[in-house]
């Protein structure tokens, strides 16, 4: 390898190869990208080192730079849902949202962000408003997200529905409206928790 190492059209091979054989666990893979990358980093090779990143900030860091050197778009919808649900995972839901609506942004038709956005939202519901009905109320922001995943992906359409209408359901109902003393139907509750949203009372 040490002989070969400055050589990048061989580098390349190895890694085309390599990558067929889904083998990028292999050493001589990892030390493939990192040459090449040093060589000429691209978007690709920044990609490939995120993935094979032992922590997370070393992750972000490479995936930042792929998307800087320039990825499909495709990619880049795929590096921040990455992140977005390694962020979810360690319970950052604020910079998880903002990775997911990014997801979203470079490929519009990708709504697996906004069900993630919804999820995170529902399961936030005690943290967020003060009273009981405030609570529930955050559901139809969830609601909302899910709606707008079955809007804008066919593949998740019925899940998407299915989750919706879950969370519409864990939100007040009429006869909880009706018998609220401080809101009545079409006032606006607005969630200065992380959701930082509003949403009108059916």
């Amino acid at each position: 390898f040490d002989n070969k190492k400055d050589d990048e059209q061989w580098l390349s091979n190895v890694l085309r190869r390599l990558q067929a054989k889904e083998c990028t666990e292999e050493p001589l893979y990892i030390t493939s990208v990192k040459a090449l990358h040093d060589l000429n980093p691209s978007a690709k090779t920044a990609y490939g080192l995120g993935n094979i990143a032992d922590t997370q900030s070393e992750k972000f860091k490479y995936w930042d730079q792929a998307i800087e050197l320039g990825v499909s778009k495709d990619l880049e919808s795929r590096i921040h849902y990455k992140k977005g649900i390694a962020y979810k995972a360690q319970g950052q839901y604020s910079s998880a949202k903002r990775e997911f609506l990014a997801a979203n942004a470079a490929k519009p038709s990708f709504g697996a962000p906004f069900l993630q956005i919804a999820n995170m939202i529902a399961s936030s519901a005690n943290n967020c408003g003060d009273s009981v009905f405030e609570k529930r109320a955050v559901n139809w922001v969830a609601a909302r997200y899910a709606n707008k995943a079955a809007a804008v992906d066919p593949s998740i359409k019925s899940n998407a529905a299915q989750a919706a209408a879950s969370y519409n359901g864990r939100a007040p109902q009429k006869a909880d409206i009706f018998q609220n003393p401080d809101y009545n139907s079409g006032d606006t509750i607005s969630f200065s928790c992380w959701v930082g949203e509003s949403v009108r009372i059916p």
